[in-house]
């Protein structure tokens, strides 16, 4: 198959389709369509390819090539849910001299206990989005940063 999805892992190389709703060899161009994806970005992860993108509109972000994609620390988000039994992940991403949310990750059966609970699909990770954290501050999150592990 030569869809963006396919070609990524073949060739061990991110892929990106800059419209989405036009690639001809993509299976899901007419979703992409309906939805109002614009790119799609496919980087080989560990045990799979990770997909991210951008919508048509002025709430997204207009990529003409593949942006910068930091490397996520995979064993250890592994071992928060397997072994450790975690709810969600956050993965705080330094940006300038703040700490900022570069991605995050709830379980589907907590994102469902906390909508029967609070009726809504917030989530303590993402509202965690609207904060930068200063990175010389003293809080756990500067503090790990700074140990560097």
């Amino acid at each position: 198959s030569s869809a963006p999805v396919a070609m990524c892992p073949r060739h061990g190389q991110p892929t990106f389709v800059a419209d989405a709703s036009s690639c001809e060899t993509m299976a899901r161009q007419g979703l992409a369509a309906e939805y109002g994806i614009e790119s799609i970005c496919c980087v080989p992860v560990e045990g799979g390819v990770l997909e991210f993108g951008t919508s048509s509109g002025p709430e997204t972000a207009t990529w003409s090539e593949i942006p910068a994609c930091p490397d996520m620390p995979k064993d250890e988000m592994k071992r928060a849910f397997e072994e450790r039994k975690a709810v969600y992940v956050i993965f705080w991403q330094r940006q300038g001299d703040s700490y900022v949310v570069g991605a995050d990750y709830v379980t589907p059966e907590h994102e469902r206990a906390m909508r029967n609970r609070h009726g809504t699909d917030a989530s303590y990770a993402a509202l965690s989005r609207m904060f930068a954290l200063p990175a010389d501050g003293g809080g756990f999150v500067a503090r790990a940063g700074r140990s560097g592990k």
